[in-house]
Order: C-alpha cells, then structure tokens, then sequence
C-alpha cells in the first residue's frame, strides 16, 4: 500500500465531517460551490498515488451518493435542474482517460481497435451535435460516453494484476450495495424530508408519491431504473462468497431491488444466474442453487414483514400479462414513431439531442430527454453509424462468454455483463453509472495476461 494511501482516507473522513456541518449549520452554498473542485483535486490526488485503490473507490463512491447530495443540497437551496454537484461524477472518472494510452499497449490490436473505433464513433457524434447547436449538451454527452470507457481502460492498464482489481471492486461493490439497499429500505418506510421534496418538485410519476409505502424507491441514487441496474450487477457478484456469506449479503440487495420494481432488472438478474448455473461446475452450482433457495426464502420474509406483497403481486402480474401493460404499449408506440425518425437521417442528430443533458442545451423538436431503448438511442444520436456499436456491444459480449468458458473465475463478471446489456433494450447503459458498471465489467470479464496480485 501506498504510504499516501492511509492519509487519502483520514482527508476523505476529514472532508465528509466538514461536509455535515456545513449542512447542518445551513451553509449548503458552500458545498454547492466546493464539492466539484474539492473531489477533483481528491479525484486527481488518489490517480497519481493509489491508482487502483482509493481512486476506485472514489469514483464508484461518487457515482452512488453525488445524486444524494445534490438532493440535500436542493432542499435547502432550491432545486436546479443542472447541479456542479452531479458533473463530479463525470470529470473524476475521466481522469482515468490518461491511462488509455498504457492500456492500448496491455491489450490486443482487435481489443484496442474496437476501443478506438468507440472513441472516434462519439466524436463524431459530439462534433454533429456541436455544429446542430446542442453546444454544451454536446460535449456533455461526450463526456458521459467518454469517461466510463476511460475508466474501462484504467482497468485494463493493469491487466497484469487482474485478480486484486477484481477482489477489490467485488469487495466495493457488495458494500456499497449494502449500503444504498440500507439507505433504499429506509426511503420506502419513511421518506427522508430531501428525498420528498426532490419528488414533489421533479414530478416525475413514475417513482410514485412522497409517502411511506408509496414511493417506488431510488435510494441514493435519481432514479429506480439506474438502482435496479446497480443492485442487480451487486446482486450476481455476491455469488463470488460462500453460500452463508451469499445469503447474508443477497438478501438485503434483494429486498431493495424487488422494491424498485424495475422488470428488466428482475429479468436481467434471472439472466445472470442462469448463465451461472449453465457455466458453472457442479460444485459451484449446488452451492448456488442452496444458496439462492434460502435467499429466495429470506426475501419473501423480509418483503413480507415491509407489508408490501400486493405491490409486488400485482407488478410480478404484468410480466404474465404483458397484453395489458399499458406501459409497454406505451413504448412500442414511441418506438414506432422514432424508428422512421432514424431511418430518414442517416448522419444522426448528435450528441446533445437524448438524455439529460438536454437540460443543458437548446430545446427543439428533435431532442428526446427519454428514450426508452439504449439501441435506439445511440442510433438516433449517431445515425446509421450507431450500428456498429450494437455490432462492438456484440463482440465484446462474445470475447467475455468465450473467456467465461475456460476461466470460470471471471464469470459472475460475464454473468452479470450479459444481464447489464439486456438492459440497452430499455435504456442506454453506455453513460453515466451504468456505463461505468459496463466497462468495468468489460475489463474484468477478459483474460488477464498473468496471474500476479497487486500491491499498492
């Protein structure tokens, strides 16, 4: 470990207890202003001195509780619809962009061509945006694509040390599904006061009312969508632990990601652990078949106790009768409208035009804050060259299942890699979070180049 390693943490401790009081003495202007800069400079300290320990951890901790400390900060001030506080996220993680070119070194001509080629394929959608006059939106949406797939390549730098970078984002993702699922049981009996006032000045109906029981829960993070994704990729790298360790950690990831009730993340989870049972060798799959019967048990306990099996029942039901989800018709119906959208514009619409950086952009008719499918999304920003990222999403996915078959250690990562990209039916998973959880999965999924651990 690196001696800076252990003061990181104490000025981390240092800078969240400052941080409280701040708030609490009614001083939110003050964090607005300093969180960028202050996790910036945090962001840029641990790259340069614990590249694969405290800056995982910080950009994986930032990703997960920045949308909650924008919320807090709202509720004192007054809710903005852009916030310095939720561009952290973003700039932290694209300082791991510096280690691309020692990445393109550790990987094969195939694995770095299909990087570039992602590369020049956003730039050329960020460049037709900027010249249709999304301007800021646009380079925005740049960096939303850009920054996960330069914290994919960080991994891949030190491919020489897979095994310690997989225990440890393993270890960071369990806890911190721990934590949010903690947070996300709370919100559900009792919504905390930030939390229901960013819900009644969002209006968002989707994630239902400011009331115990009634919230369709996001827990620290600004959506239920985006917290079933991350629950679920928690979810299936629980089963790296023993079957005790397992049930203890999946239970409460469980519970929470029932409570979103997001179905594709339901669907995406069964994904994952059929693909682990199917790959799996016998002796793991027992164990996983144990452990998830008396997780199931545990879950159907616990939702039971939170009074809430008719919420479920009732959403569990759509799934069997998919003819009167008037949600899904919903979809179809937009779908419909845009796919003629993107057949007639071949050179897309650019970056800027989907998304939530819309809201820092121009408004015209041709922008689409939600989209509700990933493939066409990239499409319709990208034009017809937004086919050759379903075609890259297709063979990495293919390079992952053929190293999950003869290194079973990596294939919770492709399990739950598999599960992720089901979602791009629904949503873009290449920006933001989801595109972090992506890339990252990505990088541990493939084959290391030798067996070594890693010291820091």
């Amino acid at each position: 470990m690196s001696p800076l390693a252990l003061p990181f943490s104490w000025v981390v401790a240092v800078l969240m207890v400052i941080m409280a009081g701040l708030l609490y003495s009614g001083r939110a202007d003050v964090v607005q202003l300093g969180f960028l800069p202050v996790v910036v400079a945090l962001g840029a300290w641990a790259y340069m001195t614990s590249p694969y320990n405290s800056f995982i951890g910080l950009v994986l901790a930032l990703w997960l509780y920045a949308p909650m400390m924008r919320r807090i900060v709202d509720w004192q001030l007054g809710r903005t619809d852009a916030s310095l506080i939720i561009l952290a996220p973003y700039v932290v993680t694209a300082i791991a962009l510096l280690s691309g070119a020692k990445a393109m070194r550790m990987v094969s001509s195939h694995e770095a061509g299909a990087m570039l080629t992602y590369s020049s394929l956003i730039c050329f959608g960020c460049l037709n945006g900027v010249l249709r006059g999304y301007g800021a939106a646009a380079l925005f949406d740049c960096l939303a694509y850009l920054a996960p797939m330069g914290f994919g390549l960080h991994l891949l730098a030190a491919r020489d040390h897979l095994s310690y970078i997989r225990q440890r984002t393993v270890r960071l993702l369990i806890l911190h599904g721990l934590v949010v699922s903690a947070y996300g049981v709370i919100q559900f009996v009792y919504v905390l006061p930030w939390d229901a006032e960013w819900m009644r000045e969002a209006a968002i109906q989707s994630i239902g009312q400011p009331f115990p029981f009634l919230v369709r829960i996001y827990a620290t993070l600004n959506a239920p969508g985006i917290l079933a994704v991350f629950l679920m990729v928690a979810l299936l790298l629980t089963t790296f632990k023993k079957p005790q360790a397992f049930v203890v950690l999946a239970v409460p990831t469980a519970i929470c990601l029932w409570l979103t009730l997001v179905r594709s993340a339901w669907g995406g989870a069964a994904l994952g652990f059929a693909i682990l049972l199917a790959l799996s060798p016998i002796r793991i799959k027992f164990d996983l078949l144990v452990g998830g019967l008396i997780c199931a048990c545990l879950l159907i306990l616990g939702v039971s106790t939170l009074d809430v099996p008719n919420v479920l029942l009732s959403r569990i039901a759509t799934i069997f009768g998919l003819t009167d989800d008037d949600s899904l018709w919903a979809r179809l119906a937009i779908i419909g409208d845009i796919v003629p959208t993107v057949l007639a514009n071949p050179l897309g619409y650019g970056l800027g035009s989907t998304g939530i950086s819309t809201n820092v952009g121009q408004q015209d008719e041709n922008i689409f804050p939600i989209f509700d499918s990933g493939f066409l999304d990239v499409t319709y920003t990208l034009g017809w060259a937004g086919l050759a990222i379903w075609v890259l999403l297709g063979c990495w996915l293919w390079a992952a299942l053929r190293n999950a078959l003869g290194a079973p250690q990596s294939l919770p990562f492709t399990a739950a890699l598999c599960a992720l990209v089901l979602q791009m039916v629904f949503f873009n998973i290449l920006v933001g979070l989801a595109g972090v959880l992506y890339f990252t999965l990505l990088a541990l999924a493939l084959p290391a180049r030798s067996g070594e651990s890693l010291t820091e």
